[in-house]
């Protein structure tokens, strides 16, 4: 088969190719030159030839293989590499915004970078990457800074970061029903952005333990205090009155449910008289005169 491939009049020779190449070259050539080749109605000529072809397909299909498998891992590393420093990117915009932000003592941020292309030409830059923020710009929820590297071969990317200042609020550990005392296991903090929680809650479980839910209460939610009764209706509470100078005890009796600084109605236990007072925490009312 080689000696045929040599006497033909093609330009290329075995020299020239790959021995591969030079084996699927010889097999064609072997197909369409055999002598039975001719014979369009032999079927041994049929048969030769479909026998070089699946030789053909056999071994260009281990070609690819082998390439596959030797790209396979390069692909891999060269990934890893770009993931790696996309993240560190990232991350280096995060500390920088969280260094300008000017958090509560109660509160907590939350900064996250958008995603970056890894195809982008980047690099560590360590030592000569600069981050800030695009002139007359301020940290707000939507933020973008500038990184700038001043290396060799230099770059710089605009990335958006956005910002959360997340506010701590009460809740329950877990459901409590109707007419349930809170007791300070069932309580626990949860943080939210603070342009999403509103309204009536705590951010102090302590002046919620012993009162009384008036609604169901889920896990996540914040307690509002118009789902509790500070002083229920009904209960007995220490009604203190009380001015400058002065402060005079007494028990009471709540006529009406209460949180706090509500105005409610009692009466007098001692006197039967009925009196108003301000709601001050559990168990607590105080008169003022």
């Amino acid at each position: 088969m080689v000696d045929r491939v040599k006497n033909t009049r093609h330009k290329h020779s075995l020299k020239t190719l790959g021995t591969d190449h030079a084996y699927v070259y010889a097999c064609r050539l072997a197909c369409v030159r055999s002598p039975m080749s001719r014979q369009p109605n032999s079927a041994a000529s049929i048969v030769k030839c479909g026998g070089i072809r699946e030789q053909l397909i056999g071994r260009q299909t281990k070609m690819i293989s082998r390439l596959f498998l030797i790209l396979l891992p390069i692909f891999g590393i060269s990934h890893a590499m770009a993931s790696e420093l996309t993240q560190y990117l990232q991350e280096e915009a995060q500390a920088f915004v969280l260094g300008q932000l000017d958090v509560p003592l109660d509160a907590q941020a939350e900064v996250q970078a958008a995603s970056i292309d890894e195809r982008l030409p980047l690099s560590r830059c360590e030592g000569a990457l600069t981050i800030s923020l695009p002139a007359r710009m301020e940290i707000r929820r939507n933020t973008t800074v500038y990184l700038k590297c001043e290396e060799e071969k230099p770059w710089d990317l605009y990335l958006p970061v956005r910002v959360s200042i997340q506010k701590p609020y009460v809740t329950v550990a877990a459901p409590v029903a109707k007419g349930d005392i809170l007791s300070e296991s069932m309580l626990t903090l949860a943080y939210q952005d603070q342009t999403l929680i509103r309204g009536d809650f705590l951010s102090d479980p302590a002046p919620l333990i012993g009162v009384r839910s008036k609604r169901e209460l889920k896990p996540g939610q914040p307690i509002r205090l118009t789902q509790v009764c500070v002083v229920c209706k009904g209960d007995q509470v220490t009604l203190s009155a009380e001015n400058s100078s002065m402060q005079i005890k007494t028990m009471a009796r709540a006529l009406q449910d209460g949180s706090f600084g509500d105005m409610i109605r009692l009466v007098n236990i001692r006197s039967g008289k009925p009196v108003q007072g301000k709601v001050e925490a559990v168990g607590s009312v105080v008169v003022t005169f």
